[in-house]
């Protein structure tokens, strides 16, 4: 008996699942633009790197691009202490993007867009040293990633 509920449970499970509506929040489906040329203010790494990451989920299929823009992105990180330890030294960080995203359509010359995130994000120091500057670029990464999708998610709603 314990058999048959073992096979028939995921079954119900997927299948009850399978066709529960579920759409992704963020994909570029209602988004009809494509950058052509960009403009970088700030710091140029974090502004690349937000650029590449818009770029990646505004256009997953070029066949449906109505609208050629170009998008003017600036991007800057503010590093600060949270906490300390009993001896003075930093025990946890705090790091925060602020990005700000300018879309002028090409043939028009009007703005499409014109917005600004910010996010942050708390890590912990950790014993050695490489890996606490791993885990800040692993955050920096994540909050570049946040920061595209909150983007996309911002355009798709002004459109």
């Amino acid at each position: 008996m314990k058999k048959i509920i073992y096979y028939v449970m995921p079954l119900v499970l997927l299948l009850s699942l399978n066709n529960c509506g579920y759409k992704p929040i963020y994909t570029s489906q209602n988004t009809n633009i494509k950058i052509v040329k960009y403009y970088i203010k700030g710091n140029d790494e974090l502004s690349k790197k937000l650029y590449s990451k818009l770029n990646e989920i505004l256009v997953l299929d070029e066949t449906r691009v109505i609208k050629e823009v170009t998008a003017e992105i600036y991007a800057v990180k503010d590093k600060s202490i949270m906490t300390k330890d009993s001896s003075g030294n930093a025990s946890s960080y705090k790091i925060t993007i602020n990005a700000d995203l300018i879309i002028i359509d090409i043939t028009s010359n009007e703005a499409l867009f014109d917005g600004s995130i910010n996010t942050s994000e708390m890590y912990k120091v950790l014993s050695q040293g490489y890996q606490t500057e791993k885990l800040e670029e692993k955050v920096i990464s994540n909050l570049i990633e946040r920061s595209a999708q909150e983007f996309l998610l911002k355009i798709s709603q002004s459109e």
